[in-house]
């Protein structure tokens, strides 16, 4: 209890306990110069529910003394008023909820569990699929390689070169689509995206994910509504439900499992059905649906199929259903389970369309362009191999090459070199020190040097930095010439 200049009236022994010895029953106290309430942002607030109240204080952190644990509070500030409306008292009411912060922060770092969990489950089964897809690539590269080096000088090596740069870009592909799969636990991507489209981009990770012995079919509607999800989200449920679809079939025997996309509109009945929000608003929805002629499933493991740890399949499986459950209400979307017994499943994801349907549009580039073409470049990257052939593909564009292998090589190459250089070259990750300090250094002595950055890494702290800052471009390995040259010629303006 405070009287209306904010001085204590009276505490009760909870609220002595809680907010410690500050609180006594002399007039010293006064809760609107606490500082500890202004540092934990609700001091305006308190004020305000002595004049205006009664008004409800959310939850707050508030710290009691530096060296004390954080303590979470809400409240509620409740003036009594007498005769003429006139505050005469007022009353402030808080409660503890510190337990219930460190339950959901406790359930928080589960969920995180479980998703690294289950990716971990989903790329476990992947891994087989993607060595035999790795082997079939290879082999005609190494094949063609090998043909190359036998033939006479003069011979046509148009086929054998077709067939070496067409099984590296495959591989390459599915190597770019396993590292968006992995994606980044710290950072949530949410993008607006077509679903069809992104869905025909993993179709090398797709084919690795269903077994060779299941007919896999893809209907996909190319005229599909935007939608808002996270890349690496997305493809984590598409594979969870492609190798559980799978794994049904191989029990059964053979059989199909069918991948489609469109767009529904759904009546209140039937959102008021679906998993996990069963408040989601009657309308029209993206959805893209996995379905099998497998085993199916009894009415005892639909019930179960979302709870954590629950499976089917040996000890240490069952995390997927109820990760992806989580993932689907986090786009505010829903999932719908057709089952029956030796007659297959249907799974059902639907995604709320994006509120703004335009296309994200590229940024054009311009033909005509000035080129660094018989400068000087300066090239670096830790790999000799990578170093030689980069250096013979620059000399071809008609360039000049000042090498280096690692960051700090390739500063003082600059420094040494600097009045010939006309642009730069650089690997992402190095020793000593690696292709972000490098163009740091050597941005401090000329701020405007063109700069290409090459990796094999989409997902790093160094490269989001990087991707922000002007005249500098990254390209993903491998690159062919043209891709270097085109990367080269855009930052000659």
């Amino acid at each position: 209890m405070f009287r209306p200049d904010g001085h204590l009236a009276y505490a009760n022994p909870a609220m002595r306990s809680l907010m410690g010895e500050d609180f006594s029953l002399t007039d010293e106290y006064n809760i609107l110069h606490d500082a500890r309430f202004d540092k934990a942002g609700v001091a305006l607030t308190l004020a305000e529910g002595f004049s205006e109240g009664p008004i409800e204080i959310q939850r707050f952190g508030f710290r009691l003394h530096a060296d004390k644990d954080l303590l979470w509070l809400k409240g509620v500030v409740f003036p009594l008023r007498g005769e003429e409306d006139a505050v005469e008292e007022v009353v402030v009411a808080f409660e503890d909820v510190s337990a219930e912060v460190m339950a959901e922060e406790r359930q928080t770092q589960m969920n995180a569990q479980m998703v690294q969990s289950q990716k971990l489950e989903a790329l476990g089964v992947m891994a087989r699929g993607i060595a035999h897809d790795f082997n079939n690539l290879l082999t005609p590269v190494m094949a063609s390689a090998d043909l190359l080096s036998n033939e006479p000088p003069g011979s046509t090596f148009d086929r054998y070169i077709q067939n070496i740069i067409s099984g590296a870009r495959r591989a390459s592909d599915l190597c770019r689509q396993l590292l968006a799969y992995g994606g980044s636990e710290d950072e949530k991507a949410v993008v607006r995206t077509n679903l069809s489209t992104e869905l025909e981009e993993m179709n090398a990770l797709i084919g690795s994910s269903v077994s060779k012995n299941v007919v896999f079919r893809q209907s996909l509607d190319k005229n599909l509504p935007l939608v808002n999800v996270d890349h690496s989200q997305v493809r984590q449920i598409i594979l969870n439900l492609l190798i559980n679809a799978s794994e049904a079939v191989e029990e059964k025997g053979t059989g199909v499992v069918m991948l489609t996309t469109g767009v529904r509109k759904l009546s209140t009945e039937e959102v008021s059905q679906l998993l996990p929000a069963p408040d989601l608003p009657p309308g029209e929805y993206v959805f893209m649906e996995v379905k099998d002629t497998g085993s199916g499933m009894d009415n005892e493991t639909r019930q179960s199929l979302f709870n954590p740890f629950f499976s089917t399949k040996f000890t240490g499986r069952g995390l997927g259903m109820s990760v992806v459950l989580g993932i689907v209400g986090d786009h505010g979307g829903g999932i719908a389970v057709e089952s029956e017994e030796q007659q297959g499943t249907s799974i059902t994801i639907y995604f709320p369309p994006s509120d703004f349907q335009q296309e994200p549009v590229e940024p054009e580039v311009t033909e005509e362009q000035n080129s660094l073409s018989g400068g000087s470049l300066l090239l670096a990257d830790d790999e000799p191999a990578v170093l030689d052939i980069g250096k013979r593909t620059l000399e071809a564009l008609g360039y000049n090459i000042v090498a280096a292998t690692n960051g700090e090589e390739a500063v003082k190459q600059f420094i040494k070199h600097q009045e010939e250089i006309a642009g730069a070259v650089l690997d992402l990750m190095m020793p000593v020190m690696d292709g972000e300090g490098a163009v740091n250094g050597i941005r401090e002595l000329k701020p405007d040097l063109p700069i290409v950055i090459v990796t094999g890494m989409q997902s790093t702290e160094s490269f989001n930095r990087l991707s922000t800052m002007p005249r500098l471009k990254i390209l993903n390995k491998p690159y062919l010439m043209k891709d270097l040259e085109d990367a080269l010629n855009e930052l000659a303006v």
